[in-house]
């Protein structure tokens, strides 16, 4: 056969590798068949315009031989698979060739379903997985190993990310267990903080035993940490009584606790909180404090830098994410504990303390229409209004960022749009980096500026709060005006937001499928161990270093080879996949067909045994919408460096894409297979254009 000829195809297998969003297998491939259904020229010279038609399909599971993570996850994964021959009449034409196209289905690993407890849970993973973006961008941004000075400062944006996922998140879960005891026996008893911490210290050995996540004994070490302190303080007040209470250390924390809980008479709130659960609480809130100062000082150090490298005019900046990062993390827990502990301060404003020591009967509860009605207990100045509205203090600093980043959004958006009127896809490719740097969204520099102020805004505030008197809202100055616009506004903005939450169910299926495509693209990143460098040693949490034992009490423990769980799982499907088809089908020739998220998993897979599946067949490769350079290799190019060839075992790999997609963009500079169509964004299939 001389080189010029093309080989007979007697079966193709198209693949075809979905990106983020699908929750259902066979969706991508029927796309496929249904754009492909009609002429394939599997030989040209032998078979001129060869009509094929769709002959079946059919569903079916395959096993996983390989799990990668520890939970009890699912043991097989569905796919589809469709058949096109050529047709006489009604009936196939016995010596045919054969097309088959395959669904390579992974939306179920790291998917969830659309209800609300889902969504929330899928935000908090998403939040999590924040943390995962920081550090893969630390080993990135700061590659060199053996330098002492990058590898502290990979340890300064690890710390900020493990501070928030840690400490913050466990002092939060312990007071939200302690108000549960308030709410039961009541606030004048150590009993409510010494339940407290037995809880705590429950918790905490309970997700030792059953997680096999870092993140998560993280967690639980400093959540047995609250508990330990809980108990300290509960002895020290047991034994010492009042004396201990009253010195010099608990005064900060007092006057803290009675500006936040009264305004009317500091000295009786001063009086009544001497000891007990509340005073434990504003000491844990007190640490607390320090720690969100101290990660948005990180924040600021680490957009401090990047501002000093943008007037160097140095090239690595375009590729740190590190305040980006930490200050959107920063903002989303900002407004997430905001909002729940406004809820929750809503909630005990209507039950009060003491459920279970209560008498049968009770009168009527006047904060039952909320805490601005004129003349009531719960006006304007009393405990109750003021527990209920100074809770929603950070959310006011969330909820400006949050508007101010919106709209910094959608100005660039317009600026974008204005801009590709003047880009032909020709022009495009003349100078594909430059334009694509400069057409892309995804941390343009205004968006980089306006996150910065986020940290700043959060310093600021704590610095005002620090200097809160308790006589402020009583006093005839400025403080007065404040606590008045805060008892007044507030409640509205909790109105506000309880009428958003409660219109959710109408938007649930748009929120939860966003919240599912930021998921499949975050559990990519996501390694279960945490490592320090990408081929280190699981971490251990610093309970696990001073106490062995406790690593030796995990249920599950997760291979080292799988750390990054997720990953492993839908690049080992994709391999079974593959496999079984080669072995059944025997296909002369393999296409892979992928979009997206899909483009990643298939380059990844295609790197270790593309060459193996090659053997004695022809196989090509189609990427569209891939942010494997532009995001993948730029953001987090320690795990995924670039790619100037294609994969060992691919004869041909032909990328495309368009010129406005803010995702995918060309793979290799300069290769006469970056094929660039007109506009229409990263998944408008109805866009126009050229041929």
């Amino acid at each position: 056969m001389s080189a010029k000829t093309a080989p007979v195809v007697n079966k193709q297998l198209i693949m075809v590798v979905h990106g983020v969003g699908i929750r259902a297998a066979g969706e991508s491939s029927d796309l496929v068949a249904g754009a492909l259904d009609g002429t394939l020229d599997m030989d040209p010279a032998a078979r001129p315009n060869a009509s094929f038609r769709r002959r079946s399909s059919d569903d079916f599971q395959l096993f996983e031989r390989s799990q990668g993570a520890a939970s009890p996850i699912a043991t097989s994964f569905p796919a589809r698979i469709t058949r096109f021959r050529q047709f006489e009449g009604q009936f196939p034409k016995p010596d045919s060739p054969e097309r088959v196209i395959s669904d390579f289905y992974w939306g179920d690993v790291g998917g969830f379903s659309g209800s609300a407890p889902a969504v929330l849970v899928g935000l908090g993973r998403i939040m999590l997985g924040l943390a995962h973006v920081v550090r893969e961008n630390a080993l990135t941004v700061f590659p060199d190993l053996a330098s002492r000075p990058q590898a502290a400062w990979r340890g300064l944006a690890r710390g900020a990310a493990l501070a928030i996922h840690g400490p913050v998140f466990a002092l939060n879960i312990a007071l939200f267990i302690g108000l549960v005891f308030i709410v039961l026996i009541g606030d004048q008893t150590n009993w409510v903080s010494f339940l407290t911490a037995l809880c705590c210290i429950g918790l905490a050995i309970w997700l030792q035993m059953r997680s096999a996540s870092f993140l998560v004994r993280h967690m639980g070490a400093y959540l047995a940490v609250a508990g330990l302190l809980l108990l300290l303080f509960t002895l020290l007040d047991g034994i010492a009584g009042r004396p201990f209470a009253l010195t010099w250390i608990d005064k900060p924390f007092r006057d803290a606790l009675c500006s936040w809980k009264t305004a009317k008479d500091s000295t009786t709130c001063l009086g009544k909180h001497v000891a007990g659960p509340f005073l434990h609480a504003m000491r844990l809130q007190g640490f607390m404090v320090v720690i969100w100062s101290g990660v948005a000082l990180i924040a600021v150090i680490f957009g401090l830098r990047w501002f000093i490298a943008i007037l160097r005019r140095d090239p690595g900046s375009r590729s740190d994410l590190l305040m980006p990062t930490l200050s959107l993390m920063t903002l989303l827990w900002f407004l997430l504990i905001g909002l729940g502990w406004a809820v929750v301060a809503a909630a005990y404003g209507q039950v009060g303390p003491g459920v279970l020591n209560r008498p049968a009967v009770l009168p009527t509860d006047p904060c039952a229409f909320g805490p601005f009605l004129p003349n009531s207990d719960c006006y304007f100045g009393s405990d109750r209004a003021l527990l209920f509205t100074t809770s929603l203090r950070g959310v006011w600093a969330a909820v400006a960022m949050l508007l101010i980043l919106i709209a910094v959004c959608l100005g660039y958006f317009v600026y974008r749009l204005i801009a590709l009127r003047r880009v032909s896809p020709e022009t495009y490719l003349a100078a594909a980096d430059q334009n694509a740097d400069r057409l892309r969204l995804v941390v343009p520099g205004c968006l980089r500026a306006a996150l910065f102020a986020m940290p700043v805004f959060i310093l600021v505030l704590i610095i005002a709060s620090a200097h809160y008197p308790a006589n402020l809202c009583s006093s005839e100055r400025v403080g007065k005006l404040f606590c008045l616009l805060e008892a007044y506004i507030t409640p509205f903005l909790a109105y506000a937001v309880t009428g958003i939450l409660a219109a959710a169910p109408l938007a649930m299926r748009p929120v939860s499928l966003g919240i599912n495509v930021a998921g499949d693209v975050i559990i990519y990143l996501n390694d279960f161990h945490w490592r320090r460098t990408p081929d280190a040693a699981p971490s251990r949490t610093f309970a696990e270093i001073a106490f062995p034992r406790l690593d030796r009490m995990r249920r599950s423990v997760l291979p080292p080879e799988f750390g990054y769980a997720f990953r492993s799982r839908i690049q080992n499907r994709l391999r079974n996949l593959v496999d079984d088809l080669i072995r059944t089908e025997e296909p002369d020739r393999i296409d892979f067909v992928c979009h997206s998220q899909g483009t990643v998993i298939t380059l990844d897979v295609l790197a270790t045994v593309g060459e193996h599946w090659g053997q004695g067949r022809t196989q090509t490769l189609v990427t569209m919408g891939s942010p494997r350079r532009h995001l993948y290799a730029r953001y987090f190019g320690h795990a995924f460096p670039e790619l100037t060839a294609s994969p060992d075992g691919v004869s041909r790999w032909t990328n495309i894409f368009r010129i406005d997609d803010f995702i995918g963009t060309h793979v290799r500079t300069g290769s006469s297979d970056e094929i660039a169509i007109g506009v229409g964004g990263h998944t408008n299939s109805r866009a126009r254009h050229p041929a």
